[in-house]
């Protein structure tokens, strides 16, 4: 009686083990297979990343400028998330009223373009501030792409005198 026990519970351990392993394997591989925690398009998004081949203390200086944005900005990001999610449940009730929907998402689209516009704002400005060698990296880094880009892209050419990338 007592090795059936036994039995019972090494047989429920492995099962439990076996599927912990598959779960944390197949994180483990979903990671791999995107190129790790900097391919997450939140981490690194390609204005905040735009700066990573500056020179040092340009890079610091747009990174500066971009994180001073976004903490200024942070109602932006809860009212687009509310608004989206106020979009939600007006789809679901029992009257569709388009106009209501309608406005929810433009709100969101709103918040979503101003948090934009106010990031692009900070990195033109700091761009105004570079030599042209040191534009091109800002160039090169805003070209990498986003949600919507499109596979084949032009390359951004270098001026003649500008220093390969870091």
């Amino acid at each position: 009686m007592m090795s059936r026990q036994v039995t019972l519970l090494l047989a429920a351990s492995l099962l439990v083990n076996v599927f912990a392993f598959g779960a944390i394997g197949g994180g483990l591989f979903m990671l791999w297979q995107q190129g790790g925690l900097r391919a997450h398009p939140i981490a690194r998004q390609p204005l905040r990343a735009a700066g990573d081949d500056l020179p040092a203390p340009d890079r610091a200086r747009f990174r500066v400028a971009i994180r001073t944005v976004l903490r200024d900005s942070r109602d932006l990001p809860a009212t687009a998330r509310d608004s989206r999610a106020a979009a939600a449940a007006l789809f679901v009730q029992p009257t569709f009223d388009s106009a209501a929907v309608l406005a929810a998402l433009d709100r969101a689209r709103a918040a979503d373009f101003e948090l934009r516009r106010r990031l692009e704002t900070a990195a033109v400005q700091v761009a105004a501030t570079l030599p042209a060698d040191e534009r091109v990296f800002l160039a090169r880094g805003l070209a990498r792409g986003g949600p919507l880009r499109h596979p084949a892209r032009r390359a951004i050419a270098a001026p003649a005198s500008a220093p390969a990338p870091r």
